[in-house]
């Protein structure tokens, strides 16, 4: 009652596993993708650093009691500016300097610091901005 159909034939059970082997191989692609996860024109280290960083935003919150506090705004976009005139070459040198700006900024937002996930991600921007410059 519940083993194999009678109406199907082995002939047929060797026809279906070729058809998926045939229906696994995909032709060649000729064309190339319209969709390119990074764009094409230079982008520094420095905006790279910061769409890696973005899922760990600000809320809109936090900037509002900085304002009504009185307290200094975030340098983050003047970092990331530098950083980007910088380009790769001279970022890759001042990755202590850079971390040290991280740590700061987690320090202002006591948020916990690891030296190594920093370093990490510095150099994973780095080496995203060079494969622009290819």
């Amino acid at each position: 009652m519940f083993g194999r159909p009678d109406n199907q034939s082995k002939p047929t059970a060797r026809l279906t596993v070729e058809q998926r082997r045939t229906a696994r191989t995909s032709p060649p692609k000729t064309e190339p993708r319209a969709y390119s996860r990074w764009p094409r024109e230079y982008v520094g280290p420095g905006t790279f650093l910061k769409r890696s960083l973005s899922w760990f935003a600000i809320h809109e919150d936090d900037k509002q009691r900085r304002k009504d506090a009185g307290e200094a705004g975030c340098k983050c976009e003047l970092h990331v500016k530098t950083m980007d005139e910088w380009g790769p070459d001279v970022c890759a040198a001042n990755i202590e300097t850079i971390v040290g700006w991280l740590r700061e900024s987690a320090a202002e937002r006591k948020l916990p610091f690891v030296h190594a996930a920093a370093v990490l991600l510095v150099k994973t921007a780095i080496h995203r901005s060079r494969k622009t410059l290819e």
